[in-house]
């Protein structure tokens, strides 16, 4: 075959590629089997530093070769090591091995694998980017268009395209940039574009043994394997390179492919190269220059995206003023911390902590939160109150447990009710710290920086001795529910705060930055699977996989834990934006349902398909259903997310009170803290802390 021919010569020059003094790993297995076409080769740059971030490199092949990786070394490689990039090229099964999707799903798997290994190759997985020749280029396209579809049916053809190859599910197969080399994009119109040598609609053609028959009598699996079929606004921005004398793929595949992109508003840039054939002519230095420059700019704007301090205040956009914002927020605020039904007491000159009243305890949860409220509100004096109480009654200060906190206290006995953790506990005092010392600095009396490194350095150690684990089940990068026992072995959804995983990466400096990256990732694929696809509604409990884990209290359902799971969600798409697409439909469907219930008549528990449980878990003495205010508030916190700018459930937050229900049940706690939070979330006061000039660590 001519075309075929066409690429061995190409292949010719890879040998040709040395690197001196870079560091590599050859052969890697990354689909956990023995086969050579899932392979794949990670390069480092010669500059010796502790991480790199990576562009994965696809060979072109027209789909024909499964053993090229690395025929774009010397071009492409060259350039992305020399700009200070680590390469992975990566081996995919060929047309003769099997059919489109196989090829995707490998590349999928290599996405994959680079999130799961990055700590051990030195990866810097907060930027993946992908590039690719040819069939190499429309494999990275369709890399860059599907970075959150999972399965696609068109009429009555269905493709699998995230696949289930390798060990590495759970992670993210979204990249963060693309760079298209003549990659074909729509194989339907190569034929009608004209301008080259060969018949692609050909039953003989790479397109059409690509996807196992002439391309024009499957018509819908032919849209499927082009990336051109799944553009939407959330993609990555992408580059695109081809020569207007290109004989393989027509010029008309970049063209209609970069208008498509224009047209949902995807950042976009395409170079047409002037006398430019498939390959020859087009990848020169100058333009290599311009891909590296593409992929770096755009990696320091996706690092720079949280620190522009530009948070939504939606209500100030529903049209209350400024100053109603701030009444409204300090009020919250004074009923809790101050008012007649406050939840914070003081103790003697230096101490405090927020009380549970309904459950007459002290939890780790609610001083966690009550010291995010004061780091967030500024209110140090209060921060530092409850800090003090917290780790003199509720941390361990030796023995398996050290560092770790009680998770429920009597401020009566004065005892703690159970020694053991609730790990979100942890998760949330080392954040509020890492917040502190950002804000107030280390030398103030206390030093916050290293309170919250003595919690992350002893939970390193903790390895099972004495029956007391990490807090994060560290094989499946997932928040445990209790860090010891059993408890170690599954999750609580409303624990997977991902915003908060990307603050430890970025601030905590204890040398786990990319698990704690990799976590990140982990908690927006898991809560892809425990959040119910049509009404967004999850279990209080589940397993690492998101199925339900009914407990011996109770059989698991959408309860009080799952309230916060909006809340959280809504946090990582405001500080992050890293799955933006997945969480804006999210808030689509969560609103939609509660809204068919009645917005201003909603219940609080549900079973993730939206009827209700046989078991309804009581609170406060009653086992009722009820309009609570707690599912009121992080309900109307995805308004945020909600691009429809409907102000429907913030106006019903913004009308709610803070007070008893007519049967007497009434609850400051959870509801309350609940609901100052969403009132931080949607007024644009609840942001990621930076470093302040004062800073000492």
């Amino acid at each position: 075959m001519k075309l075929l021919f066409f690429y061995l010569l190409l292949f010719a020059s890879f040998n040709s590629f040395s690197q001196s003094n870079s560091k590599s790993w050859k052969d890697l297995n990354y689909a956990g089997d023995s086969m050579n076409y899932h392979k794949l080769d990670i390069y480092l740059p010669n500059e010796v530093k502790s991480e790199y971030p990576v562009v994965i490199s696809i060979y072109g092949s027209a789909w024909l070769a499964n053993n090229a990786k690395g025929a774009d070394l010397p071009t492409l490689g060259k350039a992305l090591l020399e700009a200070g990039f680590a390469v992975v090229t990566p081996n995919h099964r060929s047309s003769f091995d099997a059919k489109f999707p196989a090829q995707v799903n490998d590349i999928k798997a290599v996405i994959r694998f680079v999130r799961a290994n990055a700590e051990k190759y030195q990866l810097d997985t907060s930027f993946v980017g992908i590039t690719g020749s040819s069939s190499g280029g429309s494999l990275a396209a369709m890399a860059g268009t599907t970075g959150n579809v999972k399965k696609f049916a068109l009429g009555s053809a269905t493709a699998d395209i995230e696949g289930t190859v390798g060990i590495n599910t759970a992670f993210s197969s979204s990249v963060d940039a693309v760079v298209d080399w003549f990659g074909p994009t729509n194989m339907l119109v190569m034929d009608s574009c004209g301008g080259t040598d060969f018949i692609h609609n050909d039953v003989k053609s790479p397109a059409s043994l690509y996807i196992g028959g002439p391309i024009q009598e499957n018509k819908e699996k032919t849209l499927l394997a082009s990336p051109i079929t799944y553009i939407d606004v959330n993609d990555p921005p992408f580059l695109i390179f081809h020569g207007d004398k290109d004989r393989v793929v027509p010029h008309c595949q970049s063209v209609i492919f970069y208008e498509a992109l224009k047209k949902a508003k995807v950042p976009c840039q395409f170079v047409s190269v002037p006398g430019g054939g498939h390959g020859p002519g087009v990848q020169v230095e100058q333009n290599l220059k311009m891909m590296t420059n593409f992929f770096v700019r755009e990696m320091n704007r996706k690092k720079k995206i949280y620190h522009t301090g530009a948070y939504r205040n939606l209500f100030l956009e529903a049209g209350y003023t400024q100053a109603e914002i701030d009444k409204k927020v300090a009020k919250a605020y004074h009923d809790l911390f101050e008012g007649p039904n406050k939840i914070y007491f003081e103790v003697g000159d230096s101490m405090g902590y927020v009380s549970d009243l309904k459950n007459h305890d002290v939890r780790t949860e609610g001083v966690s939160y009550g010291m995010m409220v004061a780091v967030q509100l500024d209110k140090k004096e209060v921060f530092d109150r409850i800090w003090r109480w917290s780790k003199k009654y509720l941390q361990h200060q030796e023995g398996p447990r050290e560092a770790y906190f009680a998770w429920s206290f009597n401020p009566a006995t004065m005892k703690q009710n159970s020694p053991g953790s609730a790990s979100d506990g942890e998760l949330y005092f080392i954040t509020d710290l890492l917040f502190a010392s950002n804000r107030w600095g280390n030398n103030t009396g206390i030093n916050y920086y290293a309170e919250a490194r003595r919690i992350l350095d002893a939970m390193w150690k903790k390895d099972g001795t004495g029956n007391i684990y990490n807090i994060i089940n560290v094989e499946h990068k997932q928040i445990s529910f209790v860090p010891e026992g059993n408890g170690y072995t599954w999750t609580d959804p409303s624990y997977h705060l991902p915003a908060f995983m990307e603050i430890w990466a970025e601030y905590a400096n204890d040398g786990h930055e990319q698990f704690y990256r990799d976590c990140a990732d982990t908690s927006r694929v898991f809560l892809h699977r425990a959040c119910n696809p049509v009404t967004g509604l999850n279990y209080d409990y589940t397993k690492f996989d998101g199925t339900p884990n009914s407990t011996r209290w109770m059989p698991a359902a959408f309860r009080y834990d799952s309230w916060r799971v909006p809340m959280n969600i809504t946090m990582d798409y405001v500080w992050f934006g890293k799955d933006k697409a997945w969480q804006e439909d999210y808030a689509k469907r969560l609103q939609n349902f509660l809204r068919s219930k009645g917005i201003g008549q909603f219940e609080d528990q549900f079973n993730p398909d939206g009827t209700q449980p046989e078991f309804i878990l009581q609170a406060g003495g009653f086992r009722k259903l009820r309009h609570s205010l707690g599912l009121v508030s992080t309900a109307a916190s995805t308004s945020l997310i909600h691009t429809e700018n409907d102000f429907d459930f913030a106006r019903e937050l913004w009308n709610a009170k803070l007070e008893p229900y007519e049967d007497g049940y009434f609850d400051p706690y959870y509801d309350g803290l609940l609901y100052l939070f969403s009132l931080m979330h949607l007024s644009g006061k609840y942001q990621i802390i930076k470093p302040q000039n004062n800073i000492s660590k």
